[in-house]
């Protein structure tokens, strides 16, 4: 599927000139580097690109890509090619602006790839939308307990009245994915976070058409 090469693609030439965007280029540099291969090789950026490191990796939705990129700091690359059919990809991925994570970087990045992994596998068809949101937040709850970091346990964290873990993890997990990044925007309730998951999950009632 060229949309997903594409992207790939697209972030390995990204962390090609990461030592490039340290010495100078910065945020910018590397949303350059993207946009412009999204240009040659697709139709365009399925969105804007995101470009964030040290204090702009975890700001929501980092479009503005003016810091400098920190050596010692991580960097968030939020980046989708759209395809000349017009669908798009959407893939986050964080790196160390060294090359290698520190101790505390590579926890908190396994933390994150553990949350991710326990998401996937609750993916099948015939369970609830929401199933794989839950697993992920259930890894990150405890994940934090384990640190100190909850102020309250695991499960009253995990309550609907609770949800304290959620300071670190201002989003929900996972959307569907078509002409756009958020390509349901206009579906109900019960079509789409109340849903259950089907083989080759559709948009219902005059959504556009998303990916298989």
């Amino acid at each position: 599927m060229r949309r997903w090469t594409s992207t790939i693609d697209g972030f390995a030439a990204v962390v090609r000139e990461v030592p490039n965007a340290i010495r100078g280029g910065g945020e910018r540099w590397l949303q350059g580097t993207f946009d412009r291969h999204a240009r040659t090789t697709g139709n365009g950026v399925g969105y804007a690109t995101i470009v964030g490191s040290g204090k702009h990796a975890p700001t929501l939705h980092w479009v503005r890509c003016d810091g400098p990129v920190l050596e010692d700091a991580v960097l968030l690359l939020d980046m989708g090619v759209e395809a000349n059919s017009f669908y798009t990809a959407d893939v986050t991925r964080t790196f160390p602006g060294s090359g290698t994570f520190s101790p505390v970087q590579r926890q908190v990045h396994d933390l994150v790839e553990k949350s991710h992994r326990a998401g996937l596998a609750a993916v099948e068809p015939g369970k609830p939308w929401s199933d794989f949101h839950v697993a992920c937040m259930e890894v990150i709850a405890n994940g934090l307990n384990d640190w100190g970091l909850l102020p309250v346990s695991v499960d009253e964290a995990l309550s609907p009245k609770g949800q304290h873990h959620r300071r670190y993890l201002v989003c929900g997990v996972g959307h569907h994915l078509g002409l756009d990044v958020h390509d349901c925007a206009h579906s109900s309730y019960e079509h789409y976070q109340g849903a259950t998951m089907e083989s080759g999950m559709r948009p219902r009632r005059g959504t556009r058409p998303l990916l298989p």
